[in-house]
């Protein structure tokens, strides 16, 4: 769903050199005539597709909620339960026993809502254990690689796929579905609705078992989403309520009053134990983050205690350099540094990095996005790596940073990283404009022992006492951006064309004359405001693009589907004609090599835009100010005339079509950040590696 505001910027954009503000406003009011654009009851705009997608998917798990797929027995159940036991040392809980049975037991379609640390992975793989001792094949998926992987590894499932490389396996025959088939979904509240549509309807069209697994009050879809909350309830669903992972009850009360929009009395349990640390600057606050990992991670296993922020990947850069520098001065880490490009750091013997992409190895199975490692040994004379990767079998993986560079230090992750991730300690910085309900909790239920968390006054706008940041850092934490689906507004009745509603308004004036002469103060300030409304947005839309290149850069689906295809014909003409294996892993690094090439151009292209963008709303700033002063140097000349001399001429720069180019010029940027291609006749898009 998005805005009008958002709507129109997106026709303007569009019909760039093609046509007029006032074209676009016409098409658009013409596909909301016809019902290809349909206006929702809170204001906001969705597609008639997308609301199609939503409502057939919802219909479909209700169709199949009655079914009987992939039953278990009793006795499987028993065997299953007894089976996992001996694997945890100690046996399910009664609220989990119950949830076994449930997605076990009858629904083609069937839910586990599993809170952060309350044994979901446990849960799912007792029900994998039971579906595989009657024959069937268990087969995993999430959106993240990495996800993914960690699923198949802890649940000991048959396969797992990322969601897109799942469907695009099953529509292309490479993958097969069948009644005896149990797929399971894990975090699916970052499924967006197209993934979890297209998924739900591919396993029902082949009788296959779906179980989505995960927490809507935990981070959304980049895109579209909100429709696992929508299926909840609908099919046969079991929550997970009881958390295990924090040793301390207090603690355990207050990441259920954050996750319920409830913070307040769980910020002041966090102060009442020395667990909640304010500093007047961001950067002392991180540098004190930083100090208290550096003493308690020295008595923890490596990867135990973890830093987590939500800001900027700049920001995580520059904790991990810092955290860097804390192991050198220990002499934990190598003297030689490989250069990383665009990172303020090298890598070092001894560090423990995290990939932020996808790595492909010839012959190998890939390392999946947001897999963990350690530097074991550095090149002398050449930007190699050695890393020994933390996976269920470990391996050593080399790489040549000049060629593959998506490496990242690991002592700090960002809050994304950080879903599905378990550790003793932890230290959150937050506070800052992006906080907000879900990024809290997930950022604050990953630590066992001990949750730091760290905030700034400037921040939090709060130079005083501290019991105004911390009511501050509430009001933050008690807002949701959680994704909705437009299934759960009604569609509004519309009489008055879109295009002539929104002129009406962009034509109105901004600000009526007055016989008071306003001070130079009052009226820069209102100006200042809304172009620092104009900058905010573009922050949180540039902080949706570095969010999104660490969740998924696996690229273009269709793209990546058809590549795939391709490179298993090539090796099969290649093995038919008798080539070696080692000439077949030649002519498909071949193969890619244009790819990952295209991509670094769209990578190098996107910095391009932003920097014009920055350029165009600085200017537009300037612009503004300037306007409105000439106004208010106007309205003093006019106050000291005689009142029959003529109205001042309209001020060329308040004309409305400025703002429309503004929106359209903020509206690129954003199809930028969201991997679409403006310049292209068609919706096939590209997410930027």
């Amino acid at each position: 769903m998005i805005t009008k505001r958002e709507l129109h910027a997106k026709a303007y954009e569009l019909s760039a050199g093609v046509g007029r503000p006032a074209d676009a406003d016409r098409l658009v009011d013409d596909l909301a005539r016809s019902g290809e654009l349909l206006q929702l009851q809170d204001g906001t705009w969705t597609t008639r597709q997308l609301r199609e997608q939503e409502q057939t998917t919802i219909e479909i798990a209700e169709r199949r909620a009655s079914e009987h797929a992939a039953p278990v027995s009793e006795q499987a159940l028993k065997q299953a339960r007894r089976e996992i036991g001996k694997e945890i040392k100690g046996s399910l809980t009664p609220e989990q026993r119950e949830a076994l049975e449930t997605i076990t037991g009858q629904g083609g379609v069937s839910v586990l809502v599993g809170r952060a640390g309350s044994g979901k992975g446990v849960t799912i793989a007792a029900a994998a254990r039971a579906w595989q001792l009657e024959g069937n094949e268990v087969i995993g998926t999430a959106i993240a690689g990495v996800t993914a992987q960690r699923l198949k590894d802890d649940a000991k499932l048959d396969r797992s796929y990322t969601t897109d490389g799942l469907l695009n396996g099953v529509e292309n025959g490479h993958i097969r579905l069948s009644a005896n088939t149990v797929v399971v979904m894990d975090e699916t509240g970052m499924a967006d609705s197209d993934r979890l549509s297209r998924l739900t309807q591919a396993t029902a069209q082949r009788e296959s078992k779906l179980v989505l697994a995960g927490d809507a009050a935990q981070l959304s879809a980049i895109g579209a989403g909100g429709l696992f909350k929508e299926i909840e309830g609908k099919v046969p669903t079991a929550e997970l309520t009881e958390v295990h992972r924090a040793n301390h009850e207090w603690e355990r009360n207050a990441w259920e009053q954050i996750r319920a929009g409830e913070p307040g009395p769980a910020l002041a349990q966090y102060k009442a134990h020395d667990r909640l640390h304010i500093h007047d600057t961001r950067a002392q606050a991180a540098e004190a983050m930083v100090e208290n990992w550096d003493q308690t991670r020295r008595s923890l296993p490596d990867g135990q205690a973890v830093m987590i922020t939500d800001a900027s990947n700049k920001e995580r850069d520059q904790i991990n350099a810092m955290a860097q520098e804390r192991r050198a001065q220990a002499g934990e880490l190598g003297a030689h540094r490989v250069n990383l490009p665009e990172k303020p750091y090298g890598l070092a013997a001894g560090d423990e990095i995290i990939f932020t992409a996808q790595h492909q190895i010839p012959g190998q199975k890939r390392v999946e996005n947001g897999i963990t490692g350690t530097i074991t040994s550095t090149g002398r004379d050449e930007n190699h790596v050695t890393i020994k990767t933390n996976e269920r079998e470990p391996r050593d993986v080399q790489i040549d940073t000049d060629q593959f560079s998506d490496l990242s230090l690991a002592y700090a992750v960002h809050v994304h990283k950080g879903q599905g991730l378990t550790t003793e300690t932890s230290g959150i910085l937050t506070g800052a404009w992006q906080t907000d309900r879900e990024h809290t909790y997930v950022a604050v239920s990953r630590a066992r022992e001990q949750t730091q968390l760290y905030l700034a006054r400037e921040d939090l706008g709060e130079q005083g006492l501290d019991t105004d940041a911390i009511e501050r850092l509430a009001d933050r934490m008690r807002q949701s951006r959680a994704q909705e689906a437009s299934i759960t507004k009604e569609v509004a009745e519309r009489d008055e064309p879109l295009a002539a509603e929104h002129s009406a308004q962009i034509a109105q004036p901004t600000a009526e004359h007055s016989a008071e002469i306003p001070s130079r103060s009052d009226a820069t300030d209102a100006t200042a405001s809304e172009i620092d409304e104009v900058l905010q947005a573009r922050r949180a839309r540039q902080f949706e693009w570095e969010r999104a290149i660490d969740v998924d850069r696996s690229g273009d689906v269709n793209e990546q589907a058809q590549e795939a295809s391709a490179i298993e014909h090539l090796a099969e003409y290649l093995r038919g004609e008798g080539a070696s294996e080692a000439t077949i892993t030649q002519e498909i690094a071949k193969q890619t090599a244009g790819r990952e090439a295209d991509l670094e151009r769209n990578t190098k292209a996107q910095r391009e835009h932003e920097r014009y963008i920055d350029k165009v709303l600085e200017q537009q700033r300037k612009r503004l100010l300037a306007a409105e002063q000439n106004q208010i140097n106007h309205q003093r000349d006019t106050a000291t005339e005689p009142q029959d001399r003529a109205a001042p001429a309209t001020d060329p720069d308040r004309d409305p079509y400025i703002e429309q180019a503004i929106q359209a010029a903020q509206e690129r940027q954003q199809a930028w950040e969201n991997g679409i291609d403006p310049n292209r006749d068609n919706d096939r898009g590209f997410r930027i590696e």
